[in-house]
């Protein structure tokens, strides 16, 4: 006999994954040591914008290529993850000299908890923002799924572009938010 499935409806958790990459503009050369210092106040902003939101944290990727990874759950998450990235763009381009810029992307959808400890993810938040974030331009913040549409407050364009993958993720660049 097959398990049951769960009633998710009721125990689903709206979840938003936003990664953020930084990519440097060219211009004229710092010392390394400069240039260093630069990217880990870019890496420090960031982290306390979205630590200031209750976001769950990661730093991943290299000392010269960090990516900041941050998780925000419950009602209304999508919309306040769209917000911070935003914000984290913006307090990068002023302290990043010019220099360094943040390319972000922001993934959502649900996770409820299965039978015997399961996690039911819909939607692959963390692997759209991954893919999405890759492909961002220099100081864009791309917002992938299907609700951004819906969301109020929330000001996008799609694209003509979809993630790669099995399934076709719904592009939108964020343009702000109200």
């Amino acid at each position: 006999m097959p398990a049951a499935v769960p009633d998710v409806a009721t125990a689903t958790v709206a979840v938003a994954e936003i990664r953020a990459e930084f990519r440097e503009l060219p211009h004229g050369r710092l010392s390394a040591t400069a240039e260093r210092a630069m990217l880990d106040r870019c890496v420090q902003a960031t982290l306390q914008v979205l630590f200031e939101q209750g976001a769950e944290l990661r730093v991943a990727g290299t000392e010269r290529h960090p990516v900041v990874e941050a998780r925000l759950t419950g009602h209304g998450s999508a919309a306040l993850a769209a917000s911070t990235a935003l914000a984290a763009a913006d307090r990068i381009r002023h302290i990043g000299g010019g220099r360094f810029v943040l390319a972000g992307a922001v993934g959502e959808g649900y996770e409820a908890d299965g039978e015997g400890g399961t996690r039911l993810i819909l939607g692959d938040p963390a692997g759209t923002a991954s893919v999405l974030s890759e492909r961002a331009a220099p100081g864009q913040v791309l917002l992938g799924g299907a609700r951004w549409p819906e969301l109020e407050g929330i000001e996008s364009l799609p694209t003509r572009s979809a993630s790669p993958g099995a399934a076709h993720v719904p592009v939108f660049v964020l343009r702000g938010v109200r």
